[in-house]
């Protein structure tokens, strides 16, 4: 024993095997580790004569994550041997000591017994009634022929796992389990006794001891998601931990779930180092997202599961819609609408003509422009949405065709009657649809329907149609007359200089 003040209570054991020996550190912490970079080392020492002992001939470490008073832990490490080497010659050492180089501290040492059980006593602490409590030991043949042992558990609150009647070969190990289930209030004791044939270790016992308490199931409140299903945006989850005994929180379980129709949810893990928040990749489109927890208290009780609210379906960048214009002479002036949901990260607008970028508009709110001096002929515009955070683009805008002759525009009143007249109802719906506009003449129409990843589901009407108004059905199954799931979609409505997106919600 190196420190009799350690915060450090630590026993350990010297296992042999086919190339050396395994060396096994109990550690339990009953006070703070003061510094950093801790290890436990392992080291086998041998008596070479009688006028020279060798106090390291073979060593490793393991970093120990623990450092809190009540932290317990047990870590091995397999070191091989010289087998010419005489076993009765050799000891095996543990320490727990600081790495660190400022204080390379030993906070405590021991020498290890050989003993074919891994453990010298099982205290399970403050155990909530109702709980169920695991610990483990093993069984070891640590002779050099077979060996035979039987176990034994006397008390109340425990039960053994394994069999209680083993035979081992040389060096063969049994693993066995532990629970300790208390069902009233109160100290628990036990003891596994283990008889054996081994020489020195005919008889073994193992202290099993803990105390039952009443714990009140925690509880998870307020859990719920914010933030704007899209591509690029951040989903923040929030819960307030809630215990009337008055517990700090524990080893609390939080879980994210996505679903493509609202029913059949899976889990998933995003990639951020906090577990609360997640940035909605392009991996997420079409799908809702909802956030789980199970709240533990301190001693490990576990509360009921909670679940959030379903965000919307999430949708990609959204590209600006209601694109139209008006002309004056050669001069042409567009009008949009903002994208249909919330966008936080909306930067501004890039204007396409005939393919190749026009402008660029560096504002969320500006939603005209005006194209000066337009050459005679037919011209094809359309918007993209410049988002923020990381700087992205969305899709295409539908496109308008302005056609100029001699300063004056070549499109018909159809135009003006479809954008004026262009409606959808129900919305959102759960049976059917209708797309209603009306048309001043003759005029080729085609309605399509896209999912949020902006999949064609199906084509409505692609055809003339004649003047006056029409009403043209959705019934929420794709072209092949399945139904669709529930979520968002969006009818594009196209004719001659003319083409719109609106959005629709379907749930059955």
């Amino acid at each position: 024993m190196i420190n009799d003040v350690s915060p450090v209570d630590l026993s350990g054991f010297f296992i042999p095997t086919d190339t050396g020996y395994t060396l096994i550190a109990n550690v339990a912490l009953e006070g703070d580790l003061d510094y950093t970079n801790n290890k436990v080392v392992f080291i086998i020492t041998r008596e070479i004569s009688a006028e020279y002992f060798c106090s390291v001939v073979v060593y490793d470490y393991v970093d120990i994550p623990i450092g809190t008073a009540g932290d317990t832990g047990s870590y091995s490490m397999d070191l091989a041997v010289d087998p010419s080497w005489d076993p009765a010659t050799l000891k095996g050492i543990v320490m727990v000591q600081s790495f660190d180089s400022a204080y390379p501290y030993i906070y405590q040492a021991a020498e290890c017994g050989s003993s074919p059980v891994t453990s010298t006593g099982i205290n399970y602490g403050e155990s909530y009634i109702g709980g169920d409590f695991e610990n483990s030991f093993s069984v070891i043949n640590i002779s050099n022929t077979t060996a035979n042992f039987v176990l034994n558990l006397i008390g109340d609150g425990f039960t053994l796992n394994g069999p209680t009647e083993i035979t081992l070969a040389s060096g063969a190990q049994e693993d066995y389990t532990v629970n300790f289930e208390p069902t009233i209030t109160g100290d628990y004791n036990g003891i596994i006794t283990i008889t054996s044939d081994i020489v020195g270790f005919e008889y073994i016992e193992i202290p099993l001891e803990g105390h039952g308490f009443v714990d009140q199931a925690p509880i998870a409140e307020a859990v719920s998601l914010t933030g704007i299903a899209m591509q690029n945006e951040f989903i923040t989850a929030s819960y307030t931990f809630l215990d009337l005994d008055g517990d700090m929180e524990g080893a609390t379980e939080v879980q994210w779930w996505k679903s493509m129709d609202g029913t059949n949810w899976e889990e998933f893990t995003h990639n951020s180092n906090d577990p609360m928040i997640m940035q909605v990749n392009s991996d997420y489109i079409g799908y809702s997202i909802k956030f789980s927890v199970l709240p533990y208290d301190e001693w490990g009780m576990p509360g009921a599961l909670v679940e959030s609210n379903a965000t919307d379906f999430v949708l990609p960048l959204q590209a600006p819609w209601g694109l139209g214009y008006t002309a004056s002479g050669n001069d042409v002036t567009l009008t949009w609408e903002n994208p249909m949901t919330d966008q936080r990260s909306l930067f501004g607008y890039r204007v396409f003509k005939d393919g190749t970028s026009l402008a660029t508009i560096p504002s969320a709110t500006t939603l005209s422009y005006t194209d000066l001096n337009v050459a005679d002929g037919t011209h094809e515009y359309y918007l993209t949405a410049i988002y923020n955070n990381p700087l992205t683009t969305s899709g295409p805008s539908g496109s308008i065709f302005v056609t100029l002759e001699n300063g004056t525009v070549g499109n018909d009143e159809n135009v003006a009657n479809i954008s004026n007249s262009l409606s959808i109802a129900p919305n959102p719906f759960s049976a059917v649809s209708n797309v209603n506009f009306t048309l001043k003449g003759t005029e080729q129409v085609k309605i399509e329907v896209f999912n949020v990843k902006g999949q064609l589901i199906n084509t409505l009407v692609d055809q003339n149609l004649t003047s006056g108004s029409h009403s043209i059905e959705w019934n929420g199954t794709d072209s092949r007359s399945n139904s669709v799931p529930n979520g968002i979609y969006f009818y594009r409505v196209s004719a001659s200089n003319f083409q719109r997106s609106i959005k629709t919600v379907y749930m059955k």
